[in-house]
């Protein structure tokens, strides 16, 4: 099935998860595809939290659930949504162990204050960039997490290649933290990569 056919690609993961585990199992997921030539990103958000794409131009645009979650449901649909990705652009998507951790009188992190970090940070290549938002959301939650961070990130830049010729290149990068009481083998993994 090609990704042309997302919405179907969706409904069959949908599928397989509803037949395949218990009644009360589901799972959330964020799906998303770039095309480099229309500078575009195609997804589909099922139940999963809002990805942030934090623009150049300083807006940000939230990229919303597009159905709801997976398994729970045998008859269920998936729209596909769209959203345009320029140089200096940035996309976040993270876990609710990011916007979830508390400070000690019980205050969340939450959306607010990771969109203030990440447009703070913004300037920062993606893996200093996501380095720098898990120091601000560590420092805000001091006490060991409950739950687990994962901040996966992208930014659009322009590489010139020669006089004549540039060419938009996706630098990304994921920063992943599990908490030491959870899983004490995991270790904290920073990646980066560019394509």
């Amino acid at each position: 099935m090609a990704v042309d056919n997302l919405d179907r690609l969706m409904q069959s993961v949908n599928q397989l998860f509803y037949e395949n585990s218990t009644e009360n199992a589901y799972a959330t997921l964020f799906f998303a595809e770039y095309d480099d030539k229309a500078q575009r990103v195609r997804y589909a958000n099922c139940g999963h939290l809002c990805g942030l794409v934090l623009h150049d131009d300083e807006t940000i645009e939230r990229l919303d659930s597009t159905s709801t979650v997976l398994g729970l449901f045998k008859n269920w649909d998936c729209a596909i949504a769209e959203c345009q990705l320029f140089a200096g652009d940035t996309l976040a998507l993270y876990t609710d162990g990011m916007t979830e951790a508390f400070d000690e009188a019980g205050c969340e992190f939450g959306e607010e204050r990771l969109a203030t970090a990440l447009c703070r940070n913004k300037t920062l290549p993606a893996p200093a960039l996501l380095g720098a938002v898990l120091q601000e959301v560590q420092r805000f939650s001091p006490q060991e997490q409950h739950d687990d961070i994962t901040l996966p990130g992208c930014q659009m830049q322009w590489r010139s290649r020669s006089a004549r010729q540039a060419v938009l290149m996706l630098r990304r990068g994921a920063i992943h933290y599990w908490p030491r009481q959870q899983n004490s083998d995991l270790p904290r993994q920073v990646s980066d990569a560019l394509l």
